[in-house]
């Protein structure tokens, strides 16, 4: 079948010469087609390479052309936590992505690599060593760009220490976090990386001084207000609890968000607009306002 339209002429060649790895990543946008049509020359060859592949099977690989979700994995790798995302990207056949890991005061990208290999992340490890998590290959690798996906709950590695020492990861979805939240998401993770060195540092003035007021405390069966800075610190004791060693490897990235709200510490702390507005034991209950 000739194509008449330059429409058709991105990634031509590949689809036709490697058609099965090319359906194999957009299959599982099939049902977000309908109500997402743009007339785009990326998306008629994705659909025409939905039709053509007849039931050609999907992996949780996508192709992020009609993407807006992150979808986020969170697990421990050498006594630390870390929190990840990756994404795939058809045009260079790579994959990337970002994390951040406890201890670290900033996030960090996961350089391009080629699409099929696993995917190799340097992390610093104690005393100027160099560690590596290792996940698996690309195409057996759960969802970058598709929360929705059946089968993308969990990825698999190993975490070498210094390159010798090495130990099984399983990581496993935790949310999915929107493009369009981005600026919101990042000004709140900033905020509870300083809050979460103030608990820890016990630094009452900071911590109180990072809350909304009227701030609700809530724990375990009991939910108290606190009207300001002032009473917060004087009852400090009250106010203010949390599991320290949970909150040491708690990760204040690629938190969950929505419009300008943010979880961190699996829900425990409730940020909005650049300041903490509740905060529990544990995941608060009914979630965050």
């Amino acid at each position: 079948m000739a194509l008449a339209s330059p429409i058709l002429e991105y990634k031509v060649e590949a689809v036709i010469g490697d058609i099965r790895v090319h359906c194999r990543r957009i299959m599982v946008w099939r049902p977000r087609l309908i109500g997402t049509f743009r007339c785009c020359k990326q998306f008629l060859t994705l659909l025409a390479c939905i039709f053509f592949c007849g039931s050609a099977s999907a992996n949780c690989l996508s192709n992020p052309l009609f993407a807006h979700d992150h979808v986020v994995y969170a697990g421990e790798v050498g006594n630390r936590q870390i929190r990840l995302t990756l994404q795939f990207d058809a045009l260079s056949q790579q994959v990337s992505g970002m994390y951040g890991i406890s201890g670290d005061s900033i996030s960090h990208d996961i350089p391009s690599q080629p699409d099929g290999e696993a995917v190799t992340i340097h992390i610093a490890g104690k005393n100027g060593r160099s560690d590596q998590l290792r996940l698996r290959a690309v195409d057996s690798l759960a969802a970058i760009h598709s929360p929705d996906a059946n089968g993308c709950l969990e990825l698999d590695g190993v975490y070498l220490r210094n390159g010798l020492a090495e130990e099984d990861v399983k990581l496993l979805r935790v949310t999915a976090i929107k493009s369009e939240y981005d600026a919101d998401r990042k000004a709140n993770e900033a905020v509870a990386l300083r809050f979460q060195r103030a608990l820890i540092a016990r630094d009452k003035q900071i911590v109180a001084s990072l809350l909304i007021y009227p701030f609700f405390s809530q724990y375990g069966r009991k939910t108290s207000v606190w009207k300001d800075a002032g009473e917060v610190v004087k009852h400090y004791d009250e106010a203010i609890q949390f599991d320290a060693p949970a909150l040491r490897k708690a990760v204040p990235f690629l938190l969950e968000s929505r419009w300008n709200k943010s979880e961190f510490f699996d829900g425990a702390v409730c940020l909005s607009e650049q300041k903490v507005e509740q905060m529990c034991i544990g995941p608060c209950v009914g979630g965050c306002p």
